[in-house]
């Protein structure tokens, strides 16, 4: 709970609105080795030093999700998701918590390869996969996005302290068999969260067993 006292301040000054796809790392199982590495296009630009103290691991799947409300599908490729990245990976390090971003461009990858855009967690995971190998001290993986709600202002930000800041939600995918540990993480957030900061949790998103996204776990079993 101190660490997370410390991220989240933050986590909220430099999110807008930011969903957090929160991850809880399985350690009774190790993951079978994979060939992939983190972001040229064919995966991920691989890190010159891996950080075996790494405590976070945060990336993007939807990598140029953006908070410009006039582009097209709320995407673009600079201005996006990845800039929370790595202004949160930057706090982590002036706080002595270890961790890793992962840059790959997933969106730009996707093109690359001409697959469909529900495909593109099937990139993702490959990284993720490696990073749960490469990183046996990973206690989170957050894989930041940007809220549906972009437009909505007063839906997706509230005040602190008098400063506008934004919400976050959390998603917890239950197509896997072990989703009750990440729920638990993440209404463990969602309830500090709100202690410090009364209403900048909006809560838990929970998927719903429907449709396509049923098949769906959004690497959360990882």
């Amino acid at each position: 709970k101190k660490v997370w006292r410390m991220i989240w301040p933050s986590m909220m000054a430099v999110a807008i609105a930011a969903v957090l796809v929160v991850t809880v790392v399985s350690q009774t199982e190790a993951p079978k080795p994979h060939s992939s590495t983190y972001s040229s296009l064919e995966t991920a630009s691989k890190p010159s030093q891996i950080d075996k103290n790494t405590k976070v691991f945060i990336y993007n799947t939807h990598s140029r999700e953006s908070f410009e409300t006039k582009e097209i599908a709320g995407y673009n490729r600079t201005k996006n998701v990845q800039t929370v990245a790595k202004d949160l990976g930057r706090y982590l390090k002036q706080q002595s918590i270890p961790n890793t971003i992962d840059d790959t461009d997933y969106v730009k990858l996707l093109l690359k390869k001409d697959m469909e855009f529900k495909d593109i967690y099937k990139l993702s995971r490959k990284s993720v996969k490696k990073a749960v190998k490469d990183y046996p001290n990973v206690q989170l993986m957050l894989d930041i996005h940007r809220d549906a709600g972009v437009g909505e202002r007063e839906i997706t930000t509230t005040k602190v302290n008098g400063k506008s800041v934004a919400k976050v939600q959390f998603f917890v995918s239950n197509s896997h068999l072990d989703y009750s540990e990440n729920l638990k993480m993440a209404v463990e957030l969602d309830h500090m969260l709100n202690e410090m900061y009364p209403g900048i949790s909006r809560g838990i998103i929970q998927e719903k067993k429907d449709g396509y996204r049923n098949s769906l776990s959004y690497n959360q079993d990882l």
